[in-house]
């Protein structure tokens, strides 16, 4: 039995028969008996060869992570504020409507624990974004970050507490409504933590609207005089 690979000869080795069909002048034998080709194997003990997968892959984890901090620091820029702060402000609203409506969803304790995920989530990627752009900043270069920690030490404070109280209050919740979602379980220690984090939530929507805007004031990302003087001060 004959076998012929088309795609590996060229087209000159090619002709039409009596029936039409193509046929060729170079045949191969089976491909049962050709020899087959091994994997590359690892020389090293195997217990060897698991630490270097290991390290290979923890090492292309760490390349990736600095590839997409640079890029979103390149983001950052003050010509893409405005895409930025759309995305802050997309998050605060996404929080604010699940603070407010997520009580519709109890029925279905799934839905709401998908809900109360994304919603730390967003919390902490706004979190993050807003430290990131005081990295930018050229307060933060010249070496100012006290100043940076002074204006803004408020917004992150509350929203670090926020944060922590959202993360028990779901907890919570989630916890006794679990296994009887039907249930209308409120004890007083849930009551208390809720208006705990709808009181930090408030604050918290305040502090970071405002230093959001404000991180898009031209004199954070240049030399002025107004950053010469306060650096003079510093230095005394």
């Amino acid at each position: 039995m004959e076998f012929t690979e088309i795609h590996t000869l060229p087209p000159s080795s090619f002709s039409l028969n009596q029936r039409g069909l193509f046929s060729s002048s170079v045949h191969f034998l089976d491909v049962r008996r050709l020899p087959t080709r091994k994997m590359p194997t690892c020389n090293t003990p195997k217990g060897i060869c698991l630490e270097k997968n290991t390290a290979k892959r923890k090492e292309n984890r760490r390349w990736i992570l600095v590839v997409f901090t640079l890029r979103l620091l390149k983001m950052l820029q003050t010509s893409n504020y405005s895409l930025v702060l759309l995305i802050q402000l997309t998050l605060l609203t996404y929080d604010l409507l699940v603070n407010s409506f997520s009580e519709l969803t109890r029925g279905e304790p799934v839905v709401q624990l998908v809900l109360f995920i994304i919603q730390d989530i967003a919390i902490l990627f706004n979190v993050i974004i807003i430290l990131l752009m005081m990295f930018n900043t050229y307060v933060f270069q010249v070496g100012l970050v006290s100043l940076l920690l002074e204006r803004f030490r408020a917004m992150l404070f509350f929203s670090a507490l926020y944060l922590t109280l959202s993360i028990c209050f779901h907890s919570w919740v989630l916890n006794l409504r679990w296994l009887n979602s039907n249930r209308f379980v409120w004890t007083d220690g849930l009551q208390s933590l809720f208006v705990f984090q709808r009181t930090g939530a408030v604050l918290y929507y305040y502090l970071y609207k405002r230093t959001a805007e404000y991180m898009g004031d031209p004199r954070l990302y240049e030399d002025s005089l107004w950053l010469r003087d306060t650096f003079a001060r510093a230095r005394q």
